[in-house]
């Protein structure tokens, strides 16, 4: 692992989700976000959408909500380490338009359909 203050500013661009199809395994999401962590990001955020969620549209949205408050606490986290790296100033950094933004990495039809539950 690299230290915080020699991360790239690539880092601070994006926070990856790599949104899996139905039936996937965290090990199967291990290369991509190894894939991401090569490329200079240092946080990579995997969600695995449950089967039963298309069946049981409920269940979907329940667990969308869960994956977005994974992912905001992934970047609330994020920017308190960028904080503690710049020597605690930007402290409303979350408010701020610099921060970083989220780019869904979607696979299958199965993260497309989870996808739109979060959208939802």
């Amino acid at each position: 692992t690299r230290d915080v203050d020699s991360r790239s500013s690539v880092t601070r661009e994006a926070l990856p989700v790599l949104v899996g199809w139905f039936g996937c395994k965290r090990s199967h999401l291990r290369k991509y976000a190894k894939m991401y962590a090569d490329i200079g990001y240092d946080n990579v955020v995997c969600v695995i959408p449950p089967t039963a969620s298309t069946l049981f549209p409920a269940l979907g949205d329940a667990f969308a909500a869960s994956a977005l408050e994974s992912v905001v606490k992934a970047k609330a986290r994020i920017a308190e380490l960028d904080d503690a790296a710049d020597g605690g100033e930007d402290s409303d950094r979350l408010d701020d338009v610099s921060t970083p933004g989220v780019v869904l990495h979607i696979f299958s039809n199965g993260g497309d359909l989870f996808a739109g539950n979060i959208a939802h």
